[in-house]
């Protein structure tokens, strides 16, 4: 599998990949528009999606929007600017540029409130920078100014969070905002993690990072208010970024599994996760926010929304037309997306309702751009589509794949890290929601300690350092064998692998206390080395300091794996990729 590093270079060659510049406008914030749009039936390839309103038009691209209550914002390669949209009003605005590039690419743009944030580089240095509108007082902030490439923002309420890429190393460190305070802090505990792709929403920012060096990144969040940092445990390459909805509680998400996207949903109150979308579906790219996900599905050959109603668990085709739909964003049962149904790219919006939303188009935007300030993209930048997904780029975008990242990053940019800003993290108190991101989950228990709850001396390098009891149940049918490993993410060297053990057979409901450190046990079974190169169990051993958490990660898989003779972790988790039917997880924590 691809590491993370791949993910965040290729993300800064999307960044690089296509810029605008924000031209100069009014000072009038929303100056009014011309009117109500026409509203072509449909579908087809030159008019508007059947129960859509079209809410921009020509000339040139716009795309990747984002939307909070009314006010819907995205990027526009014609007017070199990041556009503001109240679609109770329909007025329009581009955001007042000061001589910057805003960046033309997903999840460079978003809004919460009154509160707008963008990528944008300077015109003068070619740094890359986070920006802040906020359209109550019609003013422009720059949360950051400092020559490190800054990227991918997100906002909720008054929290923004980005991405710092260090161009050196290809790895991201995620940066978080406190605009009603001015405090600002860091996300990284570890400077071995790459982190990427950061969300925002109620008081949460969820990412991507690879701490478990699994060969895959995991979905991790935190609480910005309490610090608790939880993790969710994946088995398959994340091919669309997550989202979570504006009050924190659910996350989505898609993953590769088997060589197909699946789409998931996380339950941030309850820790549960399920697999949504049809059968056939082909998701990417989704986004969630009251009792609704939405995402772009290419299951029938061309790029559709479609909408899944959480409490019903219904599941709804918004778009039924031969030309491309994608990106979408949904906030208050308002659907908005880009879409390509008249040679160039458009902004559209639906309610869930199925009414048109809303009745006006924003035109008034200056077409030109400032002198000087470049009208193309750089040459030599590689497009990729999603494996089984149309190969086409809307026309000046860049389009990528989740696996097969090229893992250079685009040069003239500084390798350096960003100074001044505070090297803290939030609190980190509880691992929690811990679980694999197969359906079903496999219930797992010890009879020495409750989940989440410490493990007792005598399993210790402080006591008799024999393996627990474990038991465990709800082993699928088509389960041949199961695999456990054990680690302890909070090492201070990195994921420490205190036990694995493989070709355990789905009859088995558990294993019995102290097993053997010998590599073949009864009924097949076999142990490998953990990270001291010993075979078998070794317990926890942790540093004076805070309690660390040691993860029982049990695969139920649908094939024996053929392994060599000598096995550790990083060998057993390669062959186990595709296999995966079903994971259960129990945590137990210690501290010296």
């Amino acid at each position: 599998m691809k590491r993370l590093m791949g993910k965040i270079a290729v993300a800064a060659v999307m960044v690089a990949a296509v810029v605008l510049v924000a031209g100069v406008v009014s000072a009038q914030l929303f100056p009014p528009g011309p009117g109500p749009t026409q509203v072509l039936p449909g579908p087809g390839p030159t008019q508007t999606p059947s129960g859509a309103t079209a809410i921009t038009s020509g000339p040139g691209d716009k795309g990747f929007p984002a939307i909070s209550g009314n006010t819907i914002v995205w990027l526009d390669n014609s007017t070199m600017s990041v556009q503001v949209y109240d679609a109770a009003s329909g007025r329009s605005m581009a955001i007042p540029g000061n001589s910057t590039y805003a960046v033309v690419s997903m999840r460079q743009v978003d809004v919460s409130g009154n509160y707008v944030v963008w990528t944008g580089l300077n015109a003068a240095t070619m740094s890359s920078d986070i920006y802040l509108y906020d359209t109550a007082r019609g003013s422009v902030t720059p949360l950051t100014n400092d020559p490190v490439y800054q990227a991918l923002p997100s906002i909720s309420g008054n929290f923004v969070g980005w991405v710092n890429l260090d161009m050196a190393t290809g790895r991201g460190e995620i940066y978080w905002y406190n605009i009603a305070n001015g405090h600002t802090g860091s996300l990284l505990e570890n400077a071995s993690i790459n982190q990427i792709f950061p969300t925002a929403g109620g008081g949460f920012i969820t990412w991507l990072d690879d701490r478990r060096a699994s060969g895959h990144a995991d979905l991790c969040w935190v609480s910005l208010t309490k610090g608790d940092l939880m993790r969710y445990v994946a088995s398959g390459n994340v091919s669309s970024p997550p989202a979570v909805s504006s009050d924190g509680r659910w996350i989505v998400w898609v993953v590769e599994k088997a060589r197909s996207p699946v789409l998931y949903m996380l339950d941030t109150t309850t820790e549960k996760v399920q697999q949504i979308a049809g059968e056939g579906a082909m998701p990417a790219n989704p986004a969630v926010d009251g009792n609704y996900v939405v995402w772009t599905d290419y299951r029938n050959g061309n790029g559709d929304i479609y909408l899944y109603d959480i409490q019903s668990g219904q599941e709804r085709q918004i778009t039924s037309d031969s030309a491309e739909q994608m990106f979408p964003d949904i906030s208050n049962g308002r659907i908005v997306w880009m879409g390509n149904n008249d040679g160039a790219w458009n902004i559209y919006s639906a309610s869930i309702g199925g009414g048109a939303q809303p009745t006006y188009a924003p035109t008034g935007y200056p077409t030109y751009a400032p002198t000087g300030y470049p009208t193309y993209a750089p040459t030599g930048y590689p497009t990729y589509a999603p494996t089984g997904h149309p190969t086409y780029a809307p026309t000046g975008y860049p389009t990528y794949a989740p696996t097969g990242h090229p893992t250079y990053a685009p040069t003239g940019y500084p390798t350096y890290a960003p100074t001044g800003y505070p090297t803290y993290a939030p609190r980190y108190s509880t691992l929690m929601g811990e679980a694999g991101n197969a359906s079903p989950l496999i219930e797992m228990n010890s009879s020495a300690f409750a989940n989440g709850t410490s493990i007792p001396v005598r399993y210790t390098c402080d006591g008799d350092n024999i393996s627990p009891p474990l038991s465990w149940s709800g082993v699928p049918e088509e389960t041949e064998s199961l695999a456990l490993i054990v680690d302890d993410p909070d090492a201070p060297g990195g994921n420490f692998t205190h036990w694995v053990i493989y070709n355990i057979s789905p009859e088995e409901s558990g294993l019995a206390e102290g097993l053997p450190r010998e590599r073949d046990l009864p009924r097949g079974m076999h142990q490998g080395n953990n990270s001291l190169g010993t075979t078998g169990y070794t317990g926890p051993c942790p540093p004076r300091g805070p309690a660390h958490h040691y993860v029982f990660h049990l695969y139920a898989l649908n094939a024996t794996p053929d392994l060599p003779a000598t096995v550790d972790r990083a060998v057993l988790e390669a062959e186990i990729q595709n296999y995966t039917v079903a994971e259960g997880v129990l945590v137990g924590t210690y501290g010296r």
